[in-house]
């Protein structure tokens, strides 16, 4: 049976997941971040590099137009992003990620992230990361 192949939404929650934990464990110093400071591949070892390049940097600017993170300048080479400077959570996002879970006993949204992102190649745990992000998303 082939492989499905994943839509962009498909990896939207752990690229998210991935920029949001890092930002947390950083808080409040901005950081200047590339794709390379992420392991992408871990989230589809079979997927083209440059369309995760693509999505993460696509991810980044929908979390800033819903005002979750922000940043100083957006560095680019040949039409594609390179590096984020100064990035950072907002308020909304900082008080977002230290609420309670309501899918984590005990744990606030950013614990149960770095929880489940050690393995975002399997199904359940997508699911798990889907619904961190969509309960993170929602609380803002």
């Amino acid at each position: 049976m082939p492989k499905a192949v994943l839509r962009n939404i498909d990896y939207f929650s752990s690229i998210a997941g991935l920029v949001i934990v890092l930002l947390y464990s950083r808080f409040p110093t901005p950081q200047n971040l590339g794709p390379e400071d992420f392991d992408l591949c871990a989230i589809d070892p079979d997927e083209e590099v440059s369309r995760l390049t693509s999505l993460w940097a696509d991810t980044i600017h929908w979390l800033t137009a819903e005002k979750l993170l922000r940043y100083d300048a957006e560095i680019s080479r040949n039409g594609a992003t390179v590096t984020f400077e100064g990035l950072i959570l907002t308020k909304e996002g900082f008080r977002a990620l230290t609420g309670s879970s309501s899918r984590a006993d005990t744990m606030n949204i950013a614990e149960a992230l770095t929880k489940v992102l050690s393995d975002m190649s399997s199904l359940s745990e997508r699911k798990k990361i889907d619904a961190l992000i969509q309960e993170f998303i929602e609380r803002t």
